[in-house]
């Protein structure tokens, strides 16, 4: 029903983004398919957690959730690095242009 929609989506919605498939082998410390599937499900939470696609949303309320701090520089780096090495490549380019024109002075500082 909706659960069986949401990963149709989700299937998609990576294949379209041209993400790799990856197969780790299980061995008596660990389990590959769970590796796998955290990673996967690493990228499309950064996916879920922006706002008009692109806009990080840093941290929650009270704390940490305001938007002075959604650019954190160390976010930004690990969701386009882990997009650009999944091969994720159309998102990595919506965040990373995301980041230069909303957190980068014409001046190159951040």
């Amino acid at each position: 029903s909706n659960l069986l929609r949401v990963k149709q989506y989700w299937d998609a919605e990576l294949a379209a983004e041209g993400m790799m498939e990856l197969q780790l082998p299980s061995s008596s410390g660990t389990n590959g398919t769970w590796l796998v599937q955290q990673a996967r499900f690493a990228i499309v939470r950064s996916m879920i957690s922006r706002d008009d696609t692109w806009h990080p949303r840093y941290g929650v309320i009270p704390g940490y959730g305001i938007s002075l701090q959604d650019g954190f520089q160390d976010t930004f780096t690990a969701t386009a690095t882990a997009a650009l090495e999944w091969g994720a490549f159309p998102y990595a380019r919506g965040v990373i242009e995301n980041w230069l024109r909303y957190y980068v002075r014409d001046d190159g500082m951040v």
